[in-house]
């Protein structure tokens, strides 16, 4: 493996942002102390890692259908998707006027255009799964 410095100034925090990753590509990093005297013994290598982008949003989102108590919608899938692959789509609904974004809480869990109804979505894991209903 060939190991290539991320900085050439010595650095006093205990923290740094390396940029311009190639997503896809695994990774390591490790570390050394310097000063006058100068520079300690390389650290442990952090464990491997894939830096992973999200994907671009969906498009041509368009309502295909609207009955008393359904909507069906449609789309394409994102231009690009990265590393991290696809896993599924979340919906949102506003109510018009509202200043709130309403979300039902779901994860359509398909790849492709689909319809909201009649498939049965499965509920997001939430963080706080006793927190109280929002109120609008």
């Amino acid at each position: 493996m060939r190991w290539m410095r991320l900085n050439f100034e010595p650095l006093t925090e205990t923290t740094f942002t390396a940029t311009r990753m190639i997503e896809g590509v695994l990774y390591e990093m490790r570390i050394y102390a310097t000063n006058c005297i100068g520079m300690s013994q390389a650290s442990i290598p952090s464990r491997p890692f894939m830096p992973i982008a999200v994907t671009s949003e969906p498009t041509h989102l368009s309502l295909e259908d609207v009955t008393d108590s359904t909507a069906t919608l449609k789309w394409r899938p994102p231009e690009r998707i990265g590393a991290g692959g696809l896993d599924g789509y979340l919906i949102e609904y506003a109510k018009e006027g509202c200043e709130y974004t309403l979300s039902p809480s779901l994860l359509i869990s398909h790849p492709n255009p689909l319809s909201l109804y009649p498939r049965s979505p499965r509920p997001l894991p939430t963080p706080f799964p006793h927190s109280p209903p929002a109120h609008f």
